[in-house]
C-alpha cells in the first residue's frame, strides 16, 4: 500500500537520511534573496552549508536569471532599512522626552490635574537621561549591523562573490524560444484543474510572470530525469500550491508533486523552507550552526505567516462579501481583458448581458424598454432615444386608441364564414358614416349574396371585366364618396 500511495505519506527518518546522503539541493529565488534580508552572521552560516555540500547543488536557469534581476533591488530596499531605522529611534526619543503620551492621558482625565502636575515633566532629569542612553544604546548596535553588512552599504559584495563561486558551472539552460509557447499552453492547462505548481500565481500575475513557478518546476523535472537523481528542494514560498497545509500550517510537500515527480524521474522528491533548513542541516550534516541564526529565521518566518494569513483572511473576507451579479462578473471579467476587447465590443457585451437576465425583471414593455435605454444611455444616442419611446408609444395607441379604418378591418377578421363575412362587412360599411362602398362593387356584393347556396359557406367567385387598366380583383374598400365619382 505504502508503494501504491507513497506521495501521502511522510517520509521515514531513514528515507530522509538516505536523501540527505545522495539528494541534489535545488534553491529557489527566495532562499538567494533572503541571505540579504538575514543578519551577517546568519548569513554565514547559509553560506557555509552551501559550502558544505557544494558538490550536490544546483540552480534552475529561472532561478538564476531572478536572483540577476531583483538582487539590487532588495539591496537597495535593506540599506534603507537602516535609515527608517534610526528615524524611528529619533522620533521614539523625541516622543518619550517631551511625554506626550503620558500629558495626553492625564489632559483626558481632567483639566486640574494636567495643570497641577506639568511642572513635574521638566524635573525628571533621571528619566531623561535614561531615554539618551536607550537611544544611545540602540543607535550603535543599528549602525555596527549595517556596518557589518559590507554586502549592502559598498562595492563589495561577499554574498554575491560567494554564490557565483559555489555556483559555478552549476546553473541549468533556459527552455528554447519556440518551446516556450507550448510549456505556456501547458501551464494554462494544468491551472485550469488547479494542478501544482502556479496555479496562485494565475489569479495574480499577468502575462507570462504567472508561469514563472510552473517552468521552474519543469527545469527541476528536465534535470533530474537527465541526471537521474532524487532532489531536495528549499523554498522560501508558503503557498498551498507548493506545500499541503492543516489549520494553516505546512506539513509535507504538495503530493501532486511527490507524485509527478516519482512517475516522471523515477526518484524521490522532498522539500525544506529556508527556516527549517538551517536545523536540518545542522541535524544532517552535523554542521555548526548559531543557534541565534535558527532562532532569527524562525522569527522571519513567524512575521511572514501573520502577513500571510492577515492577506488570506482579507482574501476570504472579500469572497463572501462581494456577490456581484452576473452583469457586473461580465463587466470585471471585460476590465481584466481590456486590452484585448475595443470598447465598443465592451459596450455590446455589456447591452447583451443586459438582454439576457431580462427573464429576472418582468416590468411592462414600454417600461422595459425606457429602463434599458438609460442603463445604456452612453451607447444610444438621444435622437435614437426619442424615436425607440415614439415608436413605443405608437404601439401603445394602436391597442388603445385605434382608427375606425383600424376598427373596421379587425371587425372583418372575425366572421368564420364567408357569406356571414360578406354580410357583416356591409353591415359595418352601412353603420360607418365615414366610408361608402363604390355603387359597383355594392351592386356585385348583393348579387353574390342572392345566388351564393349558404350551405357551401364560400362566396362565388366574381370575374369583374377590366377597363381603363383596371385590375381584376376580388371588391375592395374605396376611399370616402367624394372621391368615387372619379373612378
Amino acid at each position: 500500500m505504502k508503494k501504491l500511495f507513497f506521495w501521502r505519506f511522510p517520509l521515514s527518518e531513514a528515507d530522509l537520511s538516505n536523501l540527505w546522503e545522495n539528494a541534489t539541493f535545488v534553491f529557489d529565488t527566495n532562499f538567494l534573496l533572503d541571505l540579504y534580508r538575514v543578519s551577517h552572521s546568519t548569513a554565514e552560516n547559509f553560506l557555509d552549508i552551501l559550502q558544505q555540500i557544494q558538490n550536490r547543488i544546483w540552480l534552475p536557469y529561472q532561478v538564476a536569471d531572478e536572483f540577476s534581476r531583483r538582487r539590487e533591488e532588495i539591496i537597495d530596499a535593506e540599506s534603507a532599512s537602516f535609515q527608517k531605522a534610526l528615524s524611528a529611534l529619533e522620533k521614539w526619543k523625541a516622543e518619550q522626552k517631551s511625554f506626550n503620551s503620558l500629558k495626553g492621558n492625564l489632559g483626558q482625565i481632567g483639566r486640574i490635574v494636567a495643570a497641577e502636575v506639568e511642572c513635574l515633566f521638566s524635573e525628571q532629569k533621571n528619566y531623561l537621561d535614561a531615554v539618551d542612553n536607550v537611544e544611545k544604546i540602540f543607535r550603535e548596535k543599528i549602525e555596527k549591523i549595517k556596518s557589518d553588512h559590507s554586502s549592502l552599504n559598498s562595492g563589495e559584495d561577499s554574498i554575491l562573490n560567494k554564490l557565483l563561486s559555489l555556483f559555478d558551472s552549476k546553473v541549468g539552460q533556459p527552455f528554447d524560444e519556440q518551446k516556450l509557447p507550448n510549456l505556456y499552453k501547458e501551464g494554462e492547462d494544468r491551472y485550469k484543474i488547479s494542478k501544482p505548481p502556479g496555479f496562485i500565481d494565475a489569479k495574480t500575475k499577468e502575462d507570462e510572470r504567472k508561469y514563472g513557478d510552473f517552468i521552474l518546476w519543469k527545469q527541476i523535472l528536465e534535470f533530474a530525469k537527465k541526471e537521474s537523481r532524487p532532489i531536495i528542494f528549499i523554498t522560501g514560498e508558503k503557498k498551498e500550491d507548493w506545500w499541503s497545509k492543516k489549520n494553516g500550517k505546512i506539513i509535507s510537500p504538495h503530493p501532486e508533486l511527490r507524485r509527478e515527480f516519482q512517475e516522471y524521474v523515477q526518484q524521490p522528491f522532498w522539500m525544506y523552507q529556508t527556516q527549517d533548513f538551517l536545523p536540518e542541516a545542522k541535524k544532517q550534516l552535523m554542521v555548526e550552526i548559531d543557534p541565534r541564526s535558527i532562532e532569527e529565521t524562525n522569527a522571519i518566518a513567524d512575521i511572514q505567516f501573520v502577513d500571510e494569513q492577515d492577506n488570506d483572511t482579507l482574501r476570504q473576507a472579500v469572497d463572501q462579501i462581494v456577490k456581484p451579479n452576473s452583469v457586473q462578473q461580465w463587466i470585471e471579467q471585460i476590465k481584466a481583458v481590456d486590452y484585448i476587447v475595443k470598447p465598443s465590443a465592451l459596450q455590446q457585451l455589456i447591452y447583451e448581458q443586459i438582454k439576457v437576465v431580462d427573464y429576472i425583471v418582468k416590468p411592462s414593455a414600454l417600461q422595459q424598454l425606457i429602463e434599458q435605454i438609460k442603463v445604456v444611455d452612453y451607447i444610444v444616442k438621444p435622437s435614437a432615444l426619442q424615436q425607440l419611446i415614439d415608436e413605443q408609444i405608437k404601439a401603445v395607441n394602436y391597442i388603445v386608441k385605434p382608427s375606425a379604418l383600424q376598427q373596421l378591418i379587425e371587425q372583418i377578421k372575425v366572421p368564420s364564414s364567408a357569406l356571414h363575412q360578406a354580410q357583416e362587412r356591409m353591415k359595418v360599411l352601412q353603420d360607418n358614416s365615414t366610408f361608402q362602398l363604390n355603387p359597383r362593387i355594392q351592386k356585385l356584393i348583393s348579387e353574390t349574396i342572392t345566388t351564393s347556396s349558404p350551405e357551401n359557406g364560400k362566396l362565388q367567385e366574381i370575374d369583374t371585366p377590366a377597363s381603363n387598366n383596371e385590375p381584376t380583383t376580388s371588391p375592395i374598400l374605396n376611399r370616402p364618396q367624394e372621391d368615387t365619382e372619379q373612378d
